[in-house]
């Protein structure tokens, strides 16, 4: 994933699962959530990405070890222009990735969890209808 910061991308991903909506906006979806998870994970931790459906529903579960969001702050970064920095190190970027990740999952119809436990990293789920 990200061979400069010695980060490990696995991947459980169930093959053949289909999604009604317009392809470019579920990859650049994925992207932001990717590329925030390498943003903040600690050099030598893993990113996990997983893919499975689940009841009538495909789940998207992206986890990186090693950061943290405190209760408050997950409030917030869905926020255009909110940066947690106190918890998360400044990392580059202008705090409007997971704004417009928000607006695509809203116009696809997705729902978004997100959990985030110290020590063990932060999980960003996303409920995405199946076909």
């Amino acid at each position: 994933m990200s061979i400069e910061k010695g980060i490990i991308l696995e991947s459980d991903i169930q093959e053949n699962q289909l999604a009604l909506g317009n392809e470019n906006q579920f990859k650049q979806l994925i992207s932001i959530f990717l590329d925030n998870a390498t943003k903040y994970t600690p050099t030598g931790k893993k990113i996990h990405f997983t893919l499975k459906k689940k009841d009538n529903q495909i789940l998207i579960i992206i986890h990186n070890e090693g950061s943290y969001i405190d209760k408050e702050n997950i409030k917030h970064i869905f926020d255009r222009f909110y940066r947690c920095d106190p918890a998360r190190k400044y990392q580059g970027g202008y705090g409007l990735g997971l704004s417009i990740a928000n607006q695509i999952a809203s116009n696809l119809k997705i729902k978004i969890d997100v959990s985030s436990e110290q020590k063990k990293g932060t999980t960003f789920t996303l409920w995405i209808p199946a076909k």
